[in-house]
Formats: structure tokens, sequence, C-alpha cells
């Protein structure tokens, strides 16, 4: 599946077998959701944060930020170089999305603010963030 929302042309096999070419075509909102989603960049905070949580004792907030950064950081840039995502407001709208993912999951949100913090937050965020967001991505 292309990662951009919206493309311009989508190649369509026919009864055949045969593979015509469609302009313009609509995607449905469940197919423009799973384009917002990064994924890949969720696995692979979760994968460093797992890494990381398992070989310490004395955690340090630094690090636990700077992997959220890093990983944040490279969502965009992931999404444009390697899934060639041209649309801005989806480069946005997915780099949130990783936010939200990560708020809801805990990482270093719930580290940092382990007093006051509560699941509820990113629970209530989640479902919220991901029907309303395909929404306010248009094809461009």
């Amino acid at each position: 599946m292309d990662r951009n929302i919206g493309s311009p042309t989508r190649q369509v096999f026919n009864a055949l077998g045969d593979q015509t070419t469609t302009e313009g075509s609509q995607e449905t909102y469940q197919q423009k959701l799973f384009q917002l989603i990064p994924a890949e960049i969720v696995a692979l905070y979760l994968t460093l944060e797992a890494i990381y949580l398992s070989s310490r004792t004395d955690l340090s907030t630094i690090v636990y930020w700077g992997l959220f950064v890093f990983c944040l950081a490279l969502c965009p840039v992931y999404l444009s170089k390697l899934q060639s995502v041209v649309n801005r407001r989806q480069l946005v709208f997915s780099t949130g999305a990783f936010v939200v993912w990560i708020i809801t999951l805990g990482g270093p949100f719930e580290f940092t603010f382990a007093d006051s913090w509560t699941a509820t937050y990113g629970a209530l965020l989640l479902p919220m963030y991901t029907a309303l967001t395909p929404l306010f991505v248009e094809p461009k």
C-alpha cells in the first residue's frame, strides 16, 4: 500500500488479472487511518526502550527522553525519504500520532511525571486523535 494519502494514480487489477490504472481515486477513511500511523517508528521506539530498560537499573531521564526525541525527529524524515510521503499535513499528523502513541504507552512521560501520571490520559487521547486525524488530512 502506498503511504501517500490521495495518491494520484493507483494500480488496479480487473477480474481477468489485467492491470489498469485509475486516476485520482479517493481513499477510504480506513486507508487514510493506516497511512497516518507511523507503526515502524513506534516499533523502533519500543525496541530501543525495551533494550534500555532491560539493561539498566538506574534509569536516566535524559537518556529516556533522548530515545523519544530521536524517534520523534526520525519520524518525518523516515516517512518522507523512505516512504516517499510528500503531503506536509500528513507528515505533521503522523508525527503527532507518534507522540500520542508514546503518551499512551507511558514512556518518558510516565517516568518523568510519575507522581501525577495516570494512563487514563493516553487511553482517552489515543482513540480521539485516531478518530479525528483522517478527517483533517486531504489528498494533495
